[in-house]
């Protein structure tokens, strides 16, 4: 072990005269090792938003979305689905049907989105069946499978009817809504209360009828692909192959600016806590300053012995560095228990006071989901310790410029 090595562990571990300086210090290392914690909890809550998220999306939704201009939907579908399947990075597509609506139940009325499907393409609507808690998914003539939310509000269970109103036409007694009877074969639970409070599917033959759409017309095609991180490339070869008048997005594409303003937020908080670190790196600072006038005759003393001015920078770089290190090493370990442990505790604060932190017809989600990355622990943990080492240069360049004569003048 070098010498610096050794001086600077001695000052870091030694008892000092003035016991206020290891107070100083310890509280520099919690500082480092909150600042630290709270980024990488922040990066796990942020990252386990955007993954849940992006699950749930895709659990419902398709990867790519085939439209036709115009207001008569997708004609002759079949013709669509034959030139889509030459594309081998399709695994699956389906026709499908999606309109607005209302339910009517006897004891509530409540606007709703439709999707109609066919139960006969199980590739596409097993992201329907994986999801339902209640009864099963067959449709029948006239079944139709509720969002748990959506069946609270409507106060219906399986086997129980409603009726579904799509438009208000003429007869001989005046405006009349036209209505479709249908009955619950089932529930279904995304997690995501955006879904679960305002979808409901049916059969692909029951939407046409529903919306008086033609046996061969359907509002358009749903596909799944093998890699979903590649679906805007895909989609952009698909629209080049079908041409007019088709219409093809991914879903990146209709879930842009929701994603966009999801990874805004991420920088916006990185930026917040890396300003804890910024303000620990501070009290490396103050802290290395006191002990610098602390140890004025040390350094006078190490001088005289022949040390240079380099050696002296080295030691105190060396004790901040120290600090820096023991503190990441400290916040990183408690960042990674935090962030695994964050759903049991806020459930614990709320069954123990009482309250609702994450309300989930606000935040669409009903826990808090946490995704811990290593790359984002090792991240955090590198940028700690180089801001906390950039914190070091200026007090131990000024330890390097002392005098030996001044600094044992009078001792």
């Amino acid at each position: 072990m070098s010498f610096e090595w050794f001086v600077s562990i001695r000052y870091l571990i030694t008892k000092r005269r003035q016991a206020f300086i290891p107070i100083i210090t310890l509280i520099s290392i919690l500082g480092v090792a909150v600042g630290v914690m709270a980024l990488i909890t922040v990066l796990s809550v942020m990252s386990g938003f955007e993954k849940d998220l992006t699950d749930k999306i895709l659990g419902t939704n398709s990867h790519i979305v085939i439209y036709q201009h115009g207001d008569k939907g997708l004609q002759d579908y079949e013709k669509v689905l034959d030139l889509i399947k030459r594309e081998k990075r399709i695994t699956s597509s389906a026709p499908f049907i999606y309109g607005q609506s209302i339910l009517q139940s006897k004891t509530s009325t409540v606007g709703v989105i439709i999707r109609g499907v066919e139960q006969e393409r199980p590739e596409i609507v097993n992201s329907v069946g994986k999801n339902i808690i209640e009864g099963k998914l067959n449709f029948g003539e006239k079944g139709i499978i509720l969002g748990s939310e959506l069946a609270a509000k409507l106060g219906l269970s399986v086997g129980d009817k409603l009726v579904a109103i799509t438009k208000v036409i003429m007869t001989p007694m005046g405006m009349m809504p036209q209505s479709n009877e249908f009955q619950v074969v089932g529930l279904f639970e995304t997690g995501m209360y955006e879904y679960d409070a305002s979808l409901a599917y049916i059969s692909l033959k029951s939407g046409q009828k529903l919306y008086g759409m033609d046996i061969g017309a359907v509002t358009g095609i749903e596909t799944r692909v093998s890699d979903f991180n590649k679906a805007e490339e895909i989609s952009r070869d698909l629209q080049k192959s079908l041409g007019e008048p088709y219409w093809v997005r991914s879903w990146g594409d209709m879930n842009r600016n929701f994603f966009s303003a999801l990874k805004l937020e991420k920088i916006v908080m990185i930026i917040i806590m890396t300003l804890c670190v910024l303000i620990a790196a501070f009290n490396i600072i103050s802290t290395l300053i006191m002990i610098v006038m602390e140890k004025t005759k040390d350094i006078g003393v190490l001088k005289s012995l022949g040390a240079s001015s380099g050696s002296i920078r080295f030691i105190f770089i060396m004790l901040g560095s120290i600090i820096g290190l023991v503190g990441t090493c400290l916040g990183a370990v408690s960042g990674i228990w935090l962030s695994n442990s964050l759903d049991r505790i806020i459930k614990f604060i709320e069954n123990t006071f009482d309250i609702t932190i994450i309300p989930a017809d606000v935040y669409y989600l009903s826990k808090l989901p946490t995704h811990l990355e290593m790359r984002d622990v090792l991240f955090v943990s590198i940028m700690a310790v180089f801001i906390c080492t950039l914190a070091t240069l200026y007090p131990a360049h000024q330890a390097s410029k002392l005098n030996p004569v001044e600094a044992l003048r009078y001792e």
